[in-house]
C-alpha cells in the first residue's frame, strides 16, 4: 500500500502562465478542466516540469494534433461524450463535427487531415476557443513522504485516469467507448503506467476545495 499526497496549488487560465513561471518549473500531475454546466476534468497528465510540458500541449493543440471538443460553457463534458462520442465510429465523429480527432485510425486521407488541421477556419476557431476556455490545475506529488519520481508520477496519473473513467461511466450509465472497440476509449489521457500497488490518496493544498467532486472523491485505488 502506497500513501500518496497530491498538493494542489495552482488553477490557471492559459493567459496566466507567464505570471506563474516559477511555480511551473516544478513537476507533478495536472488536470484540464472544462468549466461547463458542471465542471469536469477532460484530461489528466504528469510532467517533470509543467512549463516544458505545456509548451508542447499548446503547440500541438493549436497545430491540430490533439483531439478537441466543440463545446460551450452550457455543455456537460460527460453528457457531451455520451451524445457525440459514445458508440460512434470515426467517420461519424468526423461527419458530425462536434469533435476534432486529428487521425482517424488510418481511415482518413492525408489531404483531409491537412485541411482540417491548417485550412479549415472553423476548427482553427474551435481550437482557440477550447484553449482559452480551459482551466488548468497543478499539483505536486509525494509518495510515502518523498517527492515522486517519474515512475511514481505515472502510476498516480494512471490511478487518476482509470478512476475518473469509472466515475464517468457511472454518471453516463454506460461504458463510454467507440463502436467496435473492446477497451474504453474516453479521451481524458493516456495511461503510460498502471499502478503496481494499492494507493491511499490524500488531496490537499490551497485550491483543493476548487477541484471537481469526482476528483476529490478519489481517495483509494485498488489494483484488483
Amino acid at each position: 500500500m502506497k500513501n500518496v499526497t497530491i498538493t494542489w496549488e495552482k488553477r490557471l487560465r492559459a493567459n496566466q502562465f507567464d505570471d506563474n513561471i516559477d511555480y511551473l518549473k516544478h513537476g507533478g500531475v495536472y488536470l484540464w478542466i472544462w468549466p461547463g454546466k458542471k465542471e469536469r476534468i477532460c484530461y489528466v497528465g504528469e510532467a517533470k516540469k509543467f512549463r516544458e510540458r505545456f509548451k508542447q500541449h499548446f503547440s500541438m493543440l493549436l497545430g491540430g494534433l490533439y483531439t478537441v471538443f466543440n463545446m460551450t460553457k452550457k455543455d456537460d463534458f460527460v453528457e457531451f461524450l455520451k451524445n457525440h462520442y459514445h458508440d460512434k465510429e470515426f467517420k461519424e465523429i468526423n461527419r458530425d463535427s462536434y469533435i476534432y480527432i486529428p487521425v482517424f485510425n488510418g481511415e482518413q486521407a492525408v489531404s483531409d487531415i491537412f485541411e482540417r488541421a491548417f485550412i479549415d477556419s472553423k476548427w482553427q476557431d474551435v481550437r482557440r476557443n477550447y484553449l482559452n476556455t480551459l482551466e488548468f490545475v497543478f499539483g505536486q506529488v509525494e509518495v510515502d513522504g518523498k517527492e515522486a519520481d517519474s515512475k511514481a508520477r505515472r502510476e498516480v496519473e494512471g490511478a487518476l485516469i482509470n478512476s475518473l473513467r469509472q466515475k464517468y461511466d457511472e454518471i453516463a450509465q454506460t461504458t463510454l467507448r467507440l463502436r467496435n472497440w473492446r477497451k474504453p476509449q474516453i479521451p481524458i489521457g493516456n495511461i503510460n503506467r498502471y499502478p503496481t500497488d494499492d494507493m491511499i490518496i490524500q488531496h490537499t493544498g490551497q485550491i483543493e476545495t476548487q477541484l471537481p467532486e469526482e476528483l476529490r472523491s478519489i481517495k483509494r485505488y485498488s489494483i484488483n
